[in-house]
């Protein structure tokens, strides 16, 4: 099965993208206190060398 995953609207805004590292793969965010109080949920998605 192959997944385009540009199709996917689940969240429309990008966090951070960043080429993967073996090790320090870290990034912090910081929400600001304007944006109300919820549960969220974050959804990581890798590419391989031709992006997909």
């Amino acid at each position: 099965m192959e997944e385009d995953l540009a199709k996917d609207k689940t969240c429309l805004h990008e966090i951070v993208a960043m080429p993967y590292r073996p090790s320090n793969n870290t990034f912090t965010l910081t929400i600001n206190k304007d944006i109300p109080t919820a549960t969220y949920f974050i959804r990581a998605y890798a590419y391989n060398s031709v992006n997909k």
